[in-house]
């Protein structure tokens, strides 16, 4: 147009001014909309941090189970300050309890997994329950020179109690026709008193399968033979 005379000379160095202006701002534009991309980028990333660690701070401040179960035992009073790793409450299934019992070093080696347990408990009377081994501790109390046995229910049991003491026999062996004696009868390792009518003598027995309350005599005494059982304060 300029060459065409259509317009001066001004005219024509305005229009390339304005141009040279447009492209200018065309370009800014587009640098500060990467530049607002790469901004919103970083704010939005600093966003879920900050998400991320109030929820982790809030966390802190509500107390959550990791099972479900029925509460036993509370240890905190309402108010009391509770911090991180303290005791709470003791939480437990009220169909599955689990037994603790102490094995003497002599025995354990007679312990498997899955032998029978027969347990009777002080809170529930003369009433027998049936159990099973279900694991076996390694390492040995070395206060009483004892291992810790944990034993399952056969059968779910809806226990309203825990920490109840328990009397149990572990099952390692069954036998037809044994000779039981009393353990209360022994005097000493393997000895007992019989009764005679030239007066009382004492004899050696050998021993067979022991539990808490009745040994198995092998040799020594007769079905039959009366045994003096030592009186105790």
């Amino acid at each position: 147009m300029f060459a065409a005379g259509a317009v001066t000379r001004s005219q024509l160095d305005q229009a390339q001014l304005s141009n040279d202006v447009s492209a200018n701002d065309l370009k800014s534009a587009v640098e500060n909309y990467k530049h607002n991309i790469d901004q919103l980028a970083v704010d939005l990333q600093n966003a879920k941090s900050n998400l991320t660690s109030s929820g982790e701070d809030l966390a802190n401040y509500v107390v959550t189970s990791m099972m479900d179960g029925e509460i036993y035992e509370t240890y905190k009073e309402l108010g009391e300050a509770v911090r991180k790793n303290d005791e709470v409450a003791l939480i437990g299934e009220r169909g599955h309890k689990i037994l603790q019992l102490s094995v003497d070093q002599q025995d354990i080696q007679k312990i498997k997994l899955g032998l029978e347990v027969v347990v009777k408990m002080d809170i529930t009377g003369s009433k027998v329950y049936k159990a099973r081994i279900s694991k076996i501790y390694p390492n040995m109390n070395q206060n009483d020179q004892s291992f810790k046995v944990e034993a399952e229910f056969d059968e779910k049991y809806q226990f309203d109690f825990v920490h109840a003491s328990v009397e149990a026999n572990i099952i390692i062996g069954y036998k037809d026709n044994a000779l039981l004696i009393p353990r209360a009868a022994l005097q000493g390792e393997d000895m007992v008193e019989l009764k005679g009518i030239a007066g009382n003598k004492s004899v050696k027995i050998e021993k067979g399968l022991e539990t808490l309350e009745y040994v198995e005599v092998l040799k020594g005494v007769a079905e039959g033979d009366e045994i003096v059982i030592p009186k105790t304060d």
